[in-house]
């Protein structure tokens, strides 16, 4: 494995006499709701309260654990502090209901010997993560209709909605169970339900792809948007082709037609891609985000994007340097801030 070198170079520049950019975000005072929502973030792992609360988007999606685990989920105060920070936004939380994982407040150590009938292989490409027969009652009062179950305490801690992912799983399970696809179905309208009784009409429900089910009126019906990994970039840096796109876009654009939120996310890591991925989607009606596939740092966001803040000199390398999310940025040829650090960084890649 070869090291990453890093050569730092600390450079204090005080901006004076440059204007701000124009600011697309709410003001604190105002409350956002999901017509306001012009872009978003989406992180995982490594977050924290005063990055999310000052990522330039009306909505995030994270964990509702900082890692995943019980001991370590989200205080209602850091829940809340993360929507009213620098940029007030809808915070939602990622819940996998097709597949379940090993670190998960549920997961019992029996189950690695002795697993439950409704619980399937595991995810080769995902260790610790175990394909789930999601139609079975128990493993869906594990995931809503409880007190302890996950989505009544995603609830409790605040958050506005849940990013549903492993919606696809119904074609693992197709050969098995015929219904496999209308389970799934059943399976997101309840989820919906459930959480908006327990809540209000406007909390937030986002399937993550699996795009094909918007031709279900049911289902279209019932949420609030749509999560589409890769739509023009597959990670990392690898365009889709022109006839993938245009059947992702088909699919997407119902979305739009039916005030839906179509949220997008791409895996790239140039400059030229990242504006390119904002550019299709700014044409299209989307709202989208270009990250890396890790999900564990925040990138610069369409609002960023709008507002100027994304040049494209230097095409050839990597768009994402440094630790933290978008620590300065080159406007007119100026790195602007009131007083800012410009790290200049190479990278040694592993391969």
């Amino acid at each position: 494995m070869k090291q990453r070198i890093f050569f730092g170079i600390l450079v204090t520049v005080l901006a004076i006499g440059i204007s701000r950019p124009l600011v697309l975000s709410q003001s604190s005072s105002s409350v956002i709701t999901w017509e306001n929502v012009n872009a978003w973030v989406y992180q995982l792992q490594n977050f924290n309260v005063k990055e999310i609360s000052n990522a330039n988007s009306e909505l995030a999606v994270i964990d509702y654990s900082y890692d995943g685990t019980e001991d370590n989920e989200l205080p209602r105060n850091d829940v809340l502090a993360m929507k009213s920070g620098k940029h007030p936004k809808k915070l939602i939380s990622y819940m996998s209901i097709g597949e379940a994982e090993d670190y998960r407040f549920y997961w019992k150590d029996e189950w690695n010997t002795n697993p439950p009938s409704w619980l399937g292989p595991e995810n080769p490409n995902w260790p610790g993560n175990y394909k789930v027969r999601y139609w079975d009652p128990e493993w869906q009062r594990i995931i809503y209709g409880t007190p302890d179950s996950y989505l009544d305490r995603i609830i409790r801690a605040g958050f506005d909605g849940v990013y549903l992912d492993i919606i696809d799983a119904y074609d693992f399970f197709e050969e098995e169970r015929p219904s496999a696809k209308e389970d799934m179905i059943r399976f997101v309208i309840s989820i919906a339900q459930y959480a908006r009784n327990l809540t209000d009409a406007s909390f937030g429900v986002f399937p993550q792809n699996a795009e094909e089910l918007l031709t279900d009126s049911r289902y279209l019906s019932v949420i609030t948007g749509l999560g589409r990994e890769e739509v023009y970039y597959i990670a990392t840096n690898e365009p889709r082709s022109a006839e993938e796109v245009a059947r992702i876009e088909e699919k997407l654009d119902i979305l739009v037609r039916n005030n839906k939120l179509a949220l997008i996310v791409d895996y790239a890591t140039k400059s030229n891609l990242v504006v390119d991925a904002y550019e299709h989607a700014q044409e299209k009606g989307y709202i989208p985000y270009v990250t890396e596939v890790e999900l564990n740092k925040l990138t610069p966001t369409y609002n960023d994007f709008l507002e100027g803040n994304i040049q494209t000199s230097n095409a050839g390398s990597d768009f994402f340097l440094g630790t933290t999310a978008v620590e300065t940025w080159l406007v007119t040829g100026i790195v602007v801030s009131s007083i800012c650090s410009l790290r200049l960084v190479t990278l040694r890649r592993k391969k």
